[in-house]
């Protein structure tokens, strides 16, 4: 007796192999995505730390640009919202021209940046502080959320590893 092949098992089979092949590429494509997301997340974070205590770029320019108009601030000593944010920049960085941040170590992943910094006053001689700073970018571009954890540095350790 001669066995008839199912034709629907077949087509099914077919079926979900031609759509396993379809979500391959879009895996692959979500990854990049992802890697390219995170990496375009890393350089604006880096760029406003950068343009904010390095170059010296205009507070409220650099704020437009780099901010969330909601910009949410964690840390409880400084005022929530982009235009305070500015407000106390536009009057704190006069008086310390010597203020640097030197970026140590960037991590991120999706849409959260982690910077490890040590800021100063390269005019003070003060050894200033260890800081990591934790920012959330939206899905338009721009920083939308910080957080922060200031360490002051010692003149005497412990250890000789160092702060950074």
């Amino acid at each position: 007796m001669m066995k008839i092949a199912n034709p629907l098992k077949h087509i099914t089979l077919s079926c979900a192999l031609g759509l396993s092949t379809i979500s391959l590429p879009t895996i692959a494509e979500e990854n990049t995505y992802i890697q390219s997301t995170t990496a375009r997340n890393e350089a604006l974070v880096v760029e406003f730390v950068n343009k904010t205590f390095n170059e010296r770029a205009d507070i409220e320019e650099t704020a437009k640009r780099y901010l969330a108009r909601n910009f949410i601030q964690h840390n409880p000593n400084i005022p929530t919202g982009r235009a305070a944010l500015v407000e106390l920049l536009q009057s704190w960085l006069p008086y310390v021209p010597g203020q640097v941040a030197e970026i140590k170590r960037v991590i991120s992943s999706d849409d959260l940046v982690v910077l490890h910094v040590h800021y100063y006053d390269k005019n003070s001689g003060e050894l200033g502080n260890a800081a990591v700073d934790i920012f959330r970018v939206n899905k338009r571009g721009k920083i939308a959320e910080h957080w922060d954890v200031i360490q002051p540095i010692p003149a005497e350790s412990a250890n000789n590893n160092g702060m950074f």
